[in-house]
């Protein structure tokens, strides 16, 4: 019984530990450039290309991609789940669009510069 509650605290920090990382890189998105974005596709494990040349918005607790005209992605970032790439250049989020409701899979990658 008592290792049961040694593992719940464990996770209890790795949670914490997990959100503070993610906290960072959402700081870190506000006002990045994006090169290409793409939605991927769980049954097909394949990737659309929904938008290039944009940039990533944050404001108010939510997070927008703005392509062109068009705002290709728009979630709340308390009901996204964010991973930034090791490599740095790119940023996967996973949520649901606040635009249509759909649970998506959002791959942006960064621009140079």
């Amino acid at each position: 019984m008592q290792r049961k509650t040694e593992m719940k605290l464990f996770r209890s920090k790795r949670e914490k530990l997990d959100k503070s990382i993610e906290n960072n890189v959402i700081a870190k998105l506000d006002g990045r450039k994006v090169k290409c974005v793409s939605k991927r596709n769980r049954n097909t494990y394949g990737e659309t290309i929904v938008g290039k040349e944009g940039f990533i918005n944050l404001n108010d607790g939510v997070l927008r991609i703005c392509c062109g005209n068009d705002i290709v992605f728009t979630g709340t970032v308390d009901e996204l789940q964010i991973y930034e790439f090791l490599s740095h250049n790119g940023v996967n989020i996973e949520g649901v669009n606040s635009e249509d409701g759909e649970k998506v899979h959002v791959v942006a990658y960064y621009s140079v510069g």
